[in-house]
């Protein structure tokens, strides 16, 4: 079964990080990769999975389980990833959605929690012009072997009228600031 096909089926139509349940760290390029579900995994699954995943040697662009297995109905991965994509943007915590799953800040080219830098060093480095935009983590050695920061979905405001709400692109809210959005805010 075709992995975009599988992922349809079940319910995952778009790679959304409130989706990431697990990661599997590549045993080749040591970078996580994102297992997602539409729901949250039961109890029995997450010890099937947990156990696969220290038993399983996983690579990039593999699949974990067979779609016979149950967890493999319940789960899906993009195995479109080679060793040399970057680190999933959905790997990264999002602001809401998924307080059961934290994952640690690490490069998104390398996976190295080491020397990262974060947006304010990137400017003070001169790396980035722009003041609005913020970054996905990256250490300094991807940096100065010219790697670029990668730039994190960007916030938007919606006209309302009762409220502003901000919303990520990729399909996150925020929760609405209690605030008057006045004409002169917008």
């Amino acid at each position: 079964v075709d992995a975009k096909i599988a992922a349809e089926r079940l319910g995952v139509t778009k790679w959304k990080p409130s989706m990431v349940r697990e990661t599997v760290q590549c045993a080749k390029c040591s970078k996580p990769r994102c297992l997602f579900s539409k729901d949250p995994l039961d109890w029995c699954a997450l010890r099937f999975l947990h156990q696969r995943i220290q038993m399983a040697r996983f690579v990039c662009g593999t699949a974990l389980f067979d779609n016979s297995e149950r967890v493999g109905r319940l789960l899906a991965q993009r195995q479109t990833l080679t060793c040399e994509s970057p680190i999933e943007k959905a790997y990264y915590n999002p602001r809401k959605g998924r307080p059961e799953f934290v994952t640690p800040d690490l490069c998104t080219y390398c996976a190295t929690a080491e020397n990262l830098l974060d947006t304010a060093e990137l400017r003070k480095r001169g790396r980035i012009k722009d003041e609005a935009s913020e970054r996905y983590p990256i250490c300094s050695d991807c940096l100065d072997a010219g790697k670029a920061p990668i730039k994190l979905p960007r916030l938007k405001r919606k006209d309302s009228t009762s409220s502003l709400v901000l919303s990520r692109t990729d399909s996150q809210s925020l929760p609405t600031p209690d605030i008057d959005p006045s004409p002169n805010l917008l």
